[in-house]
């Protein structure tokens, strides 16, 4: 069968390239690790060029290590290592001009 005329096909390597174009042009939002070891990133795309904050996001969900059976403490004012000495922060990049030093947001705790 013969696909229609105004069908286009879009193969996985096309996504991957459209992931890493729009990660790389982007500021990290927001956030979350729960205890369990699942972590939720949000990233705003950033217009080309220009660096202005666009209307896309993008949520990555993926794992992380920071878990409380690996000794990670987490309590209403974040989350620690092992102990209690340091707490655990997820700094933003810089991006585009004009975002560096932006102090990273605060970690949501399960």
């Amino acid at each position: 069968m013969t696909a229609p005329k105004d069908t286009r096909v879009i193969d996985s390597d096309t996504i991957v390239d459209q992931v890493e174009r729009d990660l790389s042009n982007s500021r990290l939002e927001d956030y979350k690790l729960s205890s369990d070891g699942m972590a939720s990133y949000t990233f705003r795309v950033l217009e080309l060029g220009s660096g202005t904050a666009t209307n896309r996001t993008m949520d990555v969900n993926t794992t992380h290590v920071y878990t409380t059976d690996r000794g990670y403490i987490y309590n209403s004012s974040g989350i620690f290592t092992p102990g209690g000495r340091q707490q655990v922060v997820i700094q933003t990049f810089p991006g585009p001009p004009g975002f560096e030093g932006r102090p990273p947001p605060s970690p949501p705790v399960e």
